[in-house]
């Protein structure tokens, strides 16, 4: 099936999928849909649409997302839990799975970040700008005419921290902040190790 391609800013709606999928876990389905129809009215889109991970939408409507989800859960690292949830599979899917584990090990997963992560495409550019054996350095650089927050950030940061999951790791990866464009530096820049 040929899809439209995304407009500038615009996300497939897989982030904010796996964002409820968490809060599901954590809040409960009641207090998550509550939480998706608040911001669902104020873009004027069915609730329904933020559960949608083929959907398109405008990175605005998960920044908007952010908020209301660290107000509920009352945990200032709600949204980098949501990241890490990412390589759970009922978020993703057993499917997913199975195609990461045919593809290589973590080390590829990390040097193939920019080709892998096609959420992010069209709010910045990601790339591995240096992969060892254990260890990697991932840049995003948001487009200038499109804010970066906290939250994202830590989505972002907790997403990265997943790659070794799928591949039979006991825990995440190490990720250390080196740069953080939410904080006034000029593009994020993660150290994983794993």
């Amino acid at each position: 099936m040929l899809r439209a391609p995304l407009a500038h800013g615009q996300i497939r709606g897989t982030i904010p999928k796996t964002v409820l999928a968490w809060c599901d876990t954590v809040l409960g389905v009641e207090k998550t849909n509550a939480i998706a129809a608040t911001v669902a009215k104020k873009h004027g889109v069915d609730p329904a649409t933020l559960r949608d991970s083929e959907g398109a939408m405008s990175y605005l409507i998960v920044e908007d997302l952010y908020p209301p989800v660290i107000d509920a859960t009352g945990d200032r690292e709600a949204i980098y839990k949501a990241g890490l949830f990412s390589a759970n599979m009922q978020a993703v899917g057993i499917f997913l799975f199975g195609v990461v584990r045919l593809m290589g090990g973590t080390r590829f997963v990390y040097q193939k970040t920019a080709d892998l992560t096609p959420r992010f495409a069209n709010t910045g550019i990601m790339r591995c700008v240096d992969v060892g054996e254990n260890t990697a350095i991932i840049e995003f650089e948001m487009y200038k005419d499109l804010r970066c927050t906290v939250p994202g950030f830590d989505y972002r940061r907790g997403l990265l921290a997943t790659a070794p999951l799928p591949f039979g790791a006991k825990r995440h990866a190490d990720v250390e902040v080196l740069g953080c464009q939410a904080r006034g530096d000029p593009k994020d820049v993660f150290r994983c190790r794993w």
